[in-house]
């Protein structure tokens, strides 16, 4: 498992998703969070931080919901790629297989072009998990929750990352350990954090806004 693979070591291959298309694993991740962006936004960014190979199912992207159906059909609806024809949603310029997702008029592709949208959270997680070793492909080092915060790192030679997200409604200070003494942690997420500075024990504690991810890295 990739809890026990040592540090500076790429983690076995896991699977890691918010859901899937078998009903067993529940509904879509926008009706499981009853439309609540803000903390969907945080369940996508966890996943998508953490070690492992993360799936991503179709529309959870741009949170779609299910459909008037049930059973695993009201998961596997036709993709809203536009709101334009709401027969299709740009789907096919025939007849759809089933009914669309329910939000098909507010979540879709085109709609979701806009700055600040879902969408684009995605593509700005995934941008820095690419972009840094650490995150790319790097081993699990701890994890800390506390509260409503969570403190986790990964290591890959050369490199930790400290991802720390908070997920109460209010700024909460949050720390993390076992660092390089008198280090810099530079800010790669969001495009306007603040840098981090470790004490002489390897220690730093940072206030993290409310619903919100902070990403360092630090050579080691």
């Amino acid at each position: 498992n990739y809890f026990g693979t040592a540090p500076g070591t790429a983690p076995a291959t896991m699977s890691t998703m918010l859901s899937n298309h078998d009903s067993f694993a529940g509904d879509r991740a926008m009706d499981q969070f009853n439309g609540d962006e803000a903390q969907y936004k945080l369940a996508a960014a966890t996943y998508l931080l953490q070690p492992g190979t993360p799936f991503i199912y179709y529309g959870e992207e741009i949170g779609m919901r299910g459909g008037s159906l049930s059973g695993d059909p009201k998961l596997r609806t036709p993709m809203s790629w536009t709101s334009s024809n709401i027969g299709s949603s740009g789907f096919t310029t025939g007849t759809p297989f089933r009914a669309l997702s329910t939000n098909v008029a507010t979540n879709n592709v085109q709609s979701q072009q806009a700055a600040g949208s879902l969408l684009n959270w995605y593509k700005a997680v995934i941008a820095v998990r690419q972009a840094q070793p650490a995150l790319r492909g790097g081993a699990h080092v701890s994890a800390t929750a506390a509260g409503t915060t969570l403190s986790l790192q990964r290591e890959t030679v050369g490199q930790r990352a400290v991802v720390m997200i908070n997920y109460g409604s209010g700024a909460a200070l949050i720390s993390a350990g076992g660092l390089p003494a008198n280090g810099v942690l530079t800010s790669v997420f969001p495009p306007n954090g603040s840098n981090a500075n470790t004490d002489a024990g390897g220690n730093v504690s940072v206030s993290v806004p409310r619903q919100s991810v902070q990403v360092f890295v630090i050579a080691i």
